[in-house]
């Protein structure tokens, strides 16, 4: 994986672990579309972004020799589970 790319995900991830603790809504009765609650409209736009950057990750920086070890058959060719 490409060092910028790595720094960009690091810093989308800490980013994101910054932005769940949403303690500016606590008090905040705030309605959205006049039926949602803003806190609860606010996690459901971090769990869809928490959900870009999973895919992100698993593009991005998910490592290929664990594919590689998966798809080699095993000794005795019962799979990788015996």
């Amino acid at each position: 994986m490409k060092t910028r790319a790595a720094v960009a995900l690091a810093i989308a991830a800490a980013a994101l672990i910054i932005l769940h603790q949403d303690f500016w809504l606590w008090g905040n009765g705030t309605l959205v579309l006049g039926l949602f609650p803003i806190g609860l409209f606010y996690h459901v736009l971090y769990c869809l972004a928490a959900s870009a950057l999973m895919l992100g990750l698993t593009r991005r920086a998910w490592p290929d020799h664990l594919d590689r070890e998966a798809a080699r058959p095993a000794d005795g060719g019962e799979g990788p589970w015996r």
